[in-house]
């Protein structure tokens, strides 16, 4: 929910007319300078109204969160943009970095996380990493938030299935840019394949 600009208060503070009486003595109404007076009061408390009506306007797009299910808008906080690619879909090959699958993101300063799920046809694989990135096909330099891998010593192996799963990598962006899950691996033989999923919310 966008929250619009509020009302503000220019009116110079109202002194009252000390000088003149509250009453007129012959007839008992009001002087016309104190009527006057009132007049401005209750045309500063209608601007201050106005302003307290726009802050509780806004008040629900910053302190409560949604109930019906919907997701935020493009450019809210809290828009998410998600993309996957199925099991064993992207082949890997030998150590070689790998996008599995990529969002696209609007300016704005998101957290990114994913999931690479490693698939071995011979269940022999000795090192699998996985990332988010904004750099294509890329390993990023350690240590990175965004970033996890497994490495077995010399003659062991995970099985034919392994997960790993990242830390949220913030991407704080002046404008749009793809980032991407990359994934490597290694294997004493056969094919190793992978598949995952990426997911940003933007923050603010």
């Amino acid at each position: 929910m966008a929250i619009t600009t509020v009302s503000t208060l220019s009116t110079p503070r109202i002194q009252p007319p000390l000088v003149a009486p509250v009453v007129n003595q012959d007839t008992g109404a009001p002087t016309a300078a104190w009527l006057d007076h009132f007049q401005q009061m209750a045309d500063q408390l209608a601007v201050l109204r106005g302003v307290v009506d726009d802050i509780k306007a806004g008040l629900p797009a910053l302190s409560h969160g949604v109930t019906d299910g919907s997701d935020a808008a493009a450019g809210d906080k809290g828009e998410y943009i998600s993309a996957s690619a199925a099991i064993s879909s992207v082949g890997l090959g030998f150590a070689a970095a790998t996008n599995v699958c990529s969002i696209s993101l609007t300016a704005g300063d998101w957290d990114a996380t994913g999931v690479v799920h490693f698939t071995s046809s011979a269940g022999n694989m000795a090192i699998v990493a996985a990332w988010v990135n904004d750099a294509s096909a890329s390993e990023p330099s350690q240590p990175s938030p965004g970033y996890a891998s497994m490495r077995h010593a010399t003659n062991g192996f995970y099985a034919t299935q392994t997960v790993l799963a990242l830390s949220p990598r913030r991407f704080s962006l002046a404008s749009t840019t793809t980032v991407y899950l990359g994934a490597l691996a290694t294997a004493a033989s056969g094919v190793v394949a992978a598949g995952g999923f990426v997911g940003a919310r933007r923050v603010r």
